[in-house]
C-alpha cells in the first residue's frame, strides 16, 4: 500500500527474546532452527552458540548434539565435533547413521584411524543400508 509515495510496510509480531525462554521442547527446536539458519549463512560459531542453547534446553535430543558436532566440524574443533557425535550415537533410539558417520569423520581427523574404523563397524551394524557408511 503506497501513501503520498511512501511505501508502507505491515508491522512485524513481536518477537520472543532468549531471556523469555521457559524451558520447553518448543524453545529447544527455536534455537535449532536459529542454529539451522546460522549454518546455512556459513556463521559456524553463532550457529555452535544456538545449538549449545538447545542442548541445554534439552540434554536428551540426540539432534542438537549432531548438529552442534557438525558445526564444529566445519570450524574444524574436532575433538568437540567428537564427543557431540559420541553423544549423539549413545542418546539415539536407534542411533543414526549419521551420527555414527560423524564420528567417525571426527576420530579419523583426529588421527585416530581404528576407532574411527570401529565407528563406522558399529554404524553399519546398526544401519546396514546407510550409503554414508559403505
Amino acid at each position: 500500500m503506497h501513501l503520498h509515495g511512501c511505501k508502507q510496510t505491515p508491522q512485524t509480531p513481536p518477537t520472543t527474546s532468549d531471556e523469555d525462554s521457559s524451558g520447553s521442547t518448543d524453545d529447544g527446536e527455536m534455537k535449532k532452527k536459529k542454529g539451522n539458519r546460522a549454518m546455512g549463512k556459513k556463521k559456524y560459531p553463532k550457529a555452535v552458540r544456538y545449538y549449545s542453547k538447545a542442548v541445554r534446553i534439552d540434554p536428551e535430543n540426540p539432534t542438537y548434539r549432531l548438529n552442534r558436532c557438525i558445526a564444529n566440524a566445519a570450524l574444524e574443533l574436532w575433538k568437540d565435533a567428537e564427543d557431540d557425535a559420541a553423544s549423539a550415537v549413545q542418546l539415539g533410539d536407534p542411533p543414526s547413521s549419521k551420527s555414527h558417520y560423524q564420528l567417525a569423520r571426527a576420530r579419523l581427523k583426529r588421527g585416530h584411524c581404528d576407532a574411527a574404523r570401529d565407528a563406522v563397524a558399529t554404524g553399519l551394524a546398526a544401519c546396514p543400508a546407510a550409503p554414508a557408511l559403505v
